[in-house]
C-alpha cells in the first residue's frame, strides 16, 4: 500500500497489518506530505487574506474565521495569516517550506531573524561585491582577473561532516545581500537542525548583528545599574553619588 492510496481513507488504514519495512518507509513519507500540506494551507490563508475573503462572509478577519472552521485558538490562526504575510516577502523560504523542506516551526525561527536583518538589501560583503566589480571590470578591459584556486584547480574544499559540508563553510556570492545570506544560511542549517537548534543558531546571529538590546540600552544609561535576583528578576537602581552632594542637606 503506498502513502497515496492510505490517504484516500486514513480511518480504514490497518497499521497493525503492515510490515516493518512499510512502516519505515510510510512515516516519513507521511511527515514530508504533512509539512507540504501545512505549507499549502498557509498559502490558501495568503489568498483568503489578501482578497479579504473571510470578511466578506461575516468573519472579523482572517484569523477569525480560520479559528472557527479549524476549531484551533485565535493565536494559533493569527500565526499562520502572519506567517502567509511574511513568507510573501521570502520566496526562497517559501519554496522551501512548500517543498517541505522545512517545517513550520523553523520557518518561523528563519522569518523572524529575517524581520531583524538591517538594511538587508544592503550586500552581505561589501568588500567582496567590490572585488567582484572591480574583476568584472577588467574582465570587460581584456584585463587580467585573479587566479584564485577552484576546486577543478585542485582547491581547498569545506570540511564536511558525514559527506556534508559544514553550515560554517557556506560560501556565499559576492552580490548576495544580507537577507539572501541569511536565509541561505539558515535554510542549510535547517536540513540537519530542529527548530530549538536551529532557533539557538538564528540567536547567535541577532547577537552578532546588533547585540542585546536590552544590554544596549542599559550600558547607554551611565544612571542606572542592573542586577539579577536569585527568582531572576532584573532590579534596576540609579548612580545617587553624582547627585546626592545637590539634594542632600550639608552640616
Amino acid at each position: 500500500m503506498d502513502l497515496d492510496e492510505m490517504l484516500t481513507a486514513p480511518p480504514d488504514v490497518a497499521a497493525w497489518q503492515l510490515a516493518d519495512a512499510d512502516l519505515l518507509r510510510l512515516v516519513p513519507e507521511l511527515s514530508l506530505r504533512m509539512r507540504q500540506l501545512e505549507a499549502l494551507r498557509v498559502r490558501l490563508m495568503h489568498q483568503i487574506d489578501q482578497r479579504c475573503v473571510a470578511e466578506q462572509v461575516g468573519a472579523s478577519s482572517p484569523g477569525n474565521w480560520l479559528a472557527g472552521v479549524a476549531t484551533m485558538t485565535p493565536s494559533q490562526a493569527n500565526r499562520i495569516v502572519r506567517l502567509g504575510r511574511e513568507l510573501a516577502k521570502h520566496p526562497q523560504v517559501a519554496a522551501a517550506f512548500d517543498a517541505g523542506e522545512t517545517d513550520n516551526d523553523q520557518v518561523r525561527v528563519i522569518v523572524e531573524l529575517l524581520t531583524k536583518v538591517p538594511d538587508g538589501d544592503a550586500p552581505a560583503d561589501p568588500n567582496a561585491a567590490a572585488n567582484a566589480d572591480g574583476e568584472d571590470s577588467a574582465a570587460d578591459g581584456g584585463g587580467e582577473t585573479g587566479d584564485a584556486p577552484t576546486e577543478a584547480d585542485g582547491g581547498s574544499e569545506p570540511d564536511s561532516t558525514d559527506g556534508e559540508p559544514a553550515v560554517e563553510s557556506i560560501v556565499f556570492g559576492p552580490h548576495d545581500t544580507r537577507s539572501q545570506a541569511c536565509t541561505r544560511y539558515l535554510l542549510y542549517a535547517a536540513r540537519t537542525e530542529e527548530s530549538t537548534v536551529l532557533a539557538r543558531r538564528a540567536k547567535a546571529l541577532d547577537l552578532i548583528r546588533g547585540g542585546d538590546p536590552k544590554k544596549k540600552r542599559d550600558s547607554e544609561n551611565p544612571n542606572s545599574t542592573s542586577s539579577t535576583t536569585r527568582s531572576g528578576r532584573i532590579c534596576t537602581r540609579r548612580r545617587w553619588n553624582e547627585t546626592r552632594s545637590a539634594t542632600s542637606p550639608t552640616g
